[in-house]
Parts: structure tokens; sequence; C-alpha cells
């Protein structure tokens, strides 16, 4: 069965300037890889917003020719909230996600020597905005909008959706514990998580996120807990056979909860 959903994508080092549609060019490097398939569109370093003095870019993928909109993902990047990029990872690791005819979003954030928190939250709302308002142009399907991240990028997922969760058809952090005591789990009654975590993780405490599984179930929850036996900090949410499971996730909800 052909799934459909979106996850936002790491992408690194596309050779082409804003506004540029990539179809099955070949330049040189790992966007050679991503070129040499036909039927995809690239259109990276779109400014979505600026904020503190700075134009925030994202990177847009998906098919080149839908026949309609299709499900999108906004993908945030770990780092610490001090360093980290978008463009932390290699052009293959987003093919599985555009292959299956799905959009991806990768979106860089304000750190923190530029802004203090909640600006990462602040700018995942701006990145949304930018999704819906250029929903026509990109083909992205409004009713099935999801966000991921990894560490940093995973906690600015949970807070983000317990601010604004009737935006989110679905989550997936991944290797991003919060403090747990005082966490708004009930926010998150309509939002099914999706939470990974990496058993090797030496960066955040893999049982904290099973915790917080444990705990968002506990207040009407829900949430699904996906543990990657031999995961590392930065890897386990990209490893292929989760990859087929987070696909499996969002194409289970493929409408917003009430």
């Amino acid at each position: 069965m052909k799934r459909f959903g979106s996850v936002l994508l790491l992408l690194a080092g596309l050779t082409i300037t804003a506004g540029d549609t990539l179809l099955a060019q070949r330049p040189t490097g790992d966007a050679a890889s991503f070129a040499a398939y036909s039927g995809y569109r690239a259109v990276p370093n779109i400014t979505y917003t600026t904020a503190s003095g700075v134009e925030l870019k994202l990177d847009f993928y998906g098919p080149a020719r839908p026949s309609g909109p299709v499900p999108t993902a906004i993908f945030m990047h770990g780092g610490g909230y001090r360093v980290g990029s978008r463009k932390e990872a290699s052009v293959l690791s987003l093919l599985p996600y555009v292959q299956m005819g799905w959009n991806a979003v990768n979106v860089e954030y304000r750190a923190s020597g530029i802004a203090q928190a909640p600006a990462a939250v602040e700018d995942a709302r701006c990145a949304l905005r930018w999704a819906i308002h250029n929903a026509k142009e990109y083909n992205v399907d409004p009713s099935r909008i999801y966000l991921m991240g990894n560490s940093s990028g995973g906690s600015a997922v949970w807070t983000y959706a317990t601010r604004y969760p009737e935006r989110w058809t679905a989550i997936a952090p991944s290797a991003a514990p919060l403090e747990d005591d005082a966490f708004p789990y009930e926010k998150l009654k309509t939002v099914p998580v999706l939470v990974i975590h990496g058993d090797m993780d030496t960066t955040m405490v893999f049982s904290a996120s099973e915790t917080m599984v444990q705990h968002a179930k506990a207040k009407g929850v829900s949430a699904t807990w996906l543990p990657v036996p031999g995961g590392a900090h930065t890897d386990a949410w990209a490893q292929p056979a989760i990859i087929t499971q987070i696909f499996d996730f969002f194409d289970a909800h493929k409408t917003k909860m009430k």
C-alpha cells in the first residue's frame, strides 16, 4: 500500500538559488543524487520571515507535478538552540520521503545567541503560516500538516504543539524529553504524538522520553512510544526501519482530531 503523509527533512548542499525549481538536473555532489530522479521539485533558501534582524530561510521539496494538494510536514533541526543548521544532513536523507509523493519543508530558526526562547517556537509558527499562505503555489494540503524535529528541534515540537494544538494533524518529536512535572499534556488531547528515541543516546536521557509518553497517555493523549535499539542521538529518527514506521504513523492520522 502506498502511504501518504509528510516529513520535514534535513538537506545539505544544493547549488541552486531561491526560487529555482530543480527537475532532474545533475549538479555536483549530493545534489546530483537528488536531481538524478525525475519528477521532484526543490526550492531552497526561501525567506519565510525576518526576526531579530535575521532573514530566516526554509527549503521546500516535493513532487514536481502532483495531481493535487499533498500532505506536508515541517522539520525543526537540532543543535541545543545554540548551533545546528537545516543543512546538517545529506540530500539522500530526504529521498525516501519525496519518493512517496510528500512535501518536505526544512526550517532554520533563531539560535539562542540571536534571540532567547521561545524564539524557535515563534519561528515554527511563522513557518506554518508560510506553508498555509503558500498552499496553492506549493500544493500543500492545509488539513494535513505535520511537525517533526530532533533534539532541540524536538523540544520545539513538544512546546509549539501545546500552544497551537489545532494546527497540526500529528507530531513526532525525536530525542527530546522535557522537564516532565509541569508539562501541559492535556493540551495535546487532539494531537497524536509519536515519540522517537534511540537507546544509545548519550546526550539526552532515553528513559525520560518513555516517561513522557506514559504521562501523556495518563492525561488522555494519543501517544505512541517508538524506541530505537542501537539508535544514537542524531540518527535514530533517520534509520530506514524507523522512517517506515513514521510513514505508517502519519498515514494513520489523515484528519485532525476533534
